[in-house]
């Protein structure tokens, strides 16, 4: 599992390569497809159809 932390949004990757995110989104940065802030971890089903082993994020910014 690895958790990574933007300026006001988190994520996390699950051992089954999910990931998840919550925060401040009002730019987009937790990669829901919303810019809504979420308080509760939500998967990001974009990504479902991928095994994702690391995510970076900056301070304003999703998955690179």
């Amino acid at each position: 599992m690895q958790v990574v932390c933007g300026g006001e949004h988190t994520m996390v990757i699950c051992q089954q390569g999910r990931v998840f995110s919550w925060g401040r989104g009002n730019c987009g940065q937790t990669g829901l497809g919303t810019t809504d802030t979420v308080t509760l971890p939500a998967r990001l089903q974009a990504l479902d159809d991928h095994c994702v082993t690391q995510v970076t994020i900056t301070h304003e910014s999703g998955v690179q």
